[in-house]
């Protein structure tokens, strides 16, 4: 503690050091820190004695104010950025013996902006010149006309904009991925929207590729944009922000899209089927599809198709596709006349179950699959005839 000014009147500077000590060192712009030191100082008039107050002789002296005076307390948040409100609550200060009248904050500076309808409340913000340590005092009187005084210390701190990128809608290859700019300034330092600058990249050597980034328009000076990917990989976004003071920021996001899968395809058949003389001697194939989306599209189209060993050479390399059904169909049944071997081919055709840009993409990017991977023997149908039916009598 060091005393100035040593009259009948004099001040006081109290001095505190706040260290905090980290269990692991911690990287800073002057390097690794394992500990941070900050010094605080308040400076208290101090008098000797009771204040005296001398009444010209033309001026009666009040009386003495009866009951017990207020107590003032107020709080507000220590850090602020210029430019952002805050708010001073006086709402704990009390008056031991009745009510109290009035509140009057005030801080060198400091624009206010409003208070609550029982003024025990004050919102206010510091402009970009006040950076630094402030004080807002607040003074309560009472019904007996007592007063007291408190004050709390501001530490302002430069209006720096905070850059914050949000990545939304589906990331995944085709699919609209949604860009939109959660950037925040102080209220009044509001972001130029004319500064900010959006950049999208593919990381190198994750899959992706800059041909690939799709979008219309340009990407600065936006608050939301549509992008599409047609390749899927890692990639990164950058922000770049400025404020009406020309204080900026950057933020870097870094997400994945994911491709865009085929379905997975497999069907059943019942393997052997017999000539019914009663259904004009045909043989009824139940077919049902097994196949689905594995990231959630919706078949849309399903083909099925056959092809007959005609030859009886056990291969049907040498035969044709007839297609027998295209009307998106997952169980159905098929008529065959004739005896033999059968292969079904079942193709599955996708579309997308999440929103699209319409104009980067086309029919070929809707994924589709056949039954090819499936066991050959698992789509073979054998036809037969059914046998006779004897009756023995004696």
């Amino acid at each position: 503690m060091k005393v100035e000014n040593s009259t009948d009147n004099y001040q006081q500077v109290y001095e505190l050091r706040v260290t905090v000590r980290f269990s692991k060192p911690i990287e800073t712009k002057e390097g690794k820190k394992d500990f941070l030191s900050e010094k605080l100082e308040a400076t208290v008039e101090v008098y000797k004695g009771e204040p005296t107050v001398s009444f010209p002789p033309n001026i009666e002296e009040p009386p003495t104010p009866k009951g017990r005076p207020p107590v003032a307390s107020i709080f507000a948040n220590p850090i602020v950025k210029a430019g952002d409100e805050l708010v001073a609550n006086g709402s704990g200060s009390y008056d031991p013996d009745g009510d109290i009248n009035g509140y009057y904050f005030a801080s060198e500076g400091a624009n206010f902006v409003s208070y609550s309808q029982k003024g025990d409340l004050a919102t206010l913000w510091y402009p970009s010149e006040r950076v630094g340590q402030n004080s807002i005092g607040l003074t309560v009187v009472d019904k007996d006309m007592m007063i007291d005084s408190a004050g709390t210390f501001v530490r302002v701190i430069e209006p720096i904009p905070e850059a914050l990128l949000e990545i939304g809608g589906t990331k995944k290859q085709n699919r609209k991925v949604t860009l939109i700019d959660k950037s925040t300034s102080p209220k009044h330092y509001p972001i130029k929207t004319d500064k900010t600058k959006i950049t999208i990249s593919a990381v190198a050597g994750a899959g992706g590729s800059n041909a690939a980034i799709k979008y219309s328009g340009s990407l600065n000076g936006i608050y939301q944009k549509d992008v599409l990917f047609r390749e899927p990989g890692l990639y990164k976004a950058i922000i770049y922000v400025e404020n009406t003071l020309g204080y900026s920021a950057t933020n870097e996001v870094t997400f994945e899209i994911v491709p865009d899968d085929p379905p997975i395809m497999y069907f059943s058949t019942p393997g052997r089927v017999y000539r019914d003389p009663q259904k004009g001697n045909k043989a009824i194939v139940t077919l049902d599809d097994l196949s689905y989306s594995p990231d959630g599209d919706i078949i849309s189209r399903r083909v099925w198709e056959y092809r007959f060993d005609s030859d009886n050479d056990k291969s049907f390399a040498d035969e044709s596709w007839v297609v027998f059904s295209d009307a998106n169909e997952h169980r159905l049944n098929l008529e065959l006349s004739h005896v033999g071997r059968y292969e079904i081919r079942h193709t599955a055709y996708e579309s997308f179950n999440q929103p699209t840009i319409d104009e980067f993409v086309t029919a070929a990017d809707r994924r589709h699959a056949d039954s090819s991977d499936q066991h050959i023997d698992e789509k073979i149908v054998e036809v037969v005839n059914l046998g006779p039916e004897g009756d023995w009598t004696w």
